[in-house]
């Protein structure tokens, strides 16, 4: 182990670890085709996600850092943390107060838009 503390490619936890992991994914997944599938689907199912969620997974980021009031930044959490299905149930919701609220341009409160504020110097 290095003075960084980070285990080197000769440490035997560290190749025990990536064994045992080994292990596991064939016992569950099977063969090398199986878990190139698995990881295909996964890469499907994130930019499934990403394309259907994504700006508004970000607007509601924004908006939780922001300096908006208490009930916009606690919808904007409750939008970060539901899963797909309580998403798609609060999608109506939630695209009407950024539309409303303009959270969309100003998702910070600031009364500047979003690309004023990344323009300014810090």
């Amino acid at each position: 182990m290095g003075g960084d503390r980070v285990p080197g490619p000769l440490n035997d936890a560290v190749d025990e670890e990536t064994r045992r992991l080994r292990e596991l994914e064939e016992r569950f997944l099977g063969d090398e085709e199986n878990v190139k599938r698995m990881r295909d689907v996964l890469a499907r199912a994130r930019n499934s996600w990403t394309h259907e969620f994504g700006r508004l997974d970000e607007i509601a980021v924004d908006v939780y850092h922001g300096k908006r009031g208490g009930f916009i930044r606690k919808y904007a959490d409750a939008w970060h943390h539901a899963d797909a299905r309580n998403k798609r149930l609060m999608r109506s919701a939630w695209v009407t107060l950024i539309l409303k609220y303009n959270l969309k341009e100003d998702p910070h409160g600031t009364g500047k838009p979003l690309k004023a504020l990344e323009e300014a110097p810090e």
